[in-house]
């Protein structure tokens, strides 16, 4: 399979056929940083399988920008990454997301993360990834 584009990634990742879908997200990981909001907008609203994909699509950047050597893109993938522990997105994306950003995030999470013990819903997952 070639190389997806973001408007390719976007598009087979909330198609109905369960093999485009899975391609897209497996293969999601060298689209990088843009991705990020447009599939947490998929992840926060669409159906189960493909929210779920969109989650897992978003993990695999997480995962592609953490390699050896990619500190700018893992800094670019955090930064997208915390604009979405706002309070307008769903408490399980915001968990997922705090969850992603301990294993990408440097020293610049740190604030933001640290704001959110005061919530409680988030402050257990808020102190785990502090840690």
């Amino acid at each position: 399979m070639a190389e997806l584009t973001l408007d390719t990634l976007i598009q087979n990742i909330q198609s109905a056929d369960d093999t485009a879908r899975a391609a897209a997200r497996d293969g999601a990981g060298p689209v990088g940083a843009a991705a990020v909001l447009p599939l947490a907008k998929i992840a926060a609203g669409g159906e189960l399988e493909i929210a779920r994909a969109a989650n897992r699509a978003i993990q695999n950047i997480v995962y592609y920008a953490g390699r050896p050597g990619a500190e700018d893109e893992a800094k670019a993938v955090a930064a997208e990454l915390l604009k979405l522990l706002g309070d307008s997105q769903p408490l399980q994306l915001r968990r997922d997301v705090l969850w992603m950003t301990w294993q990408i995030a440097g020293e610049e999470a740190v604030e933001p993360v640290a704001a959110l013990l005061a919530n409680e819903d988030l402050r257990e997952d808020a102190r785990m990834a502090l840690e």
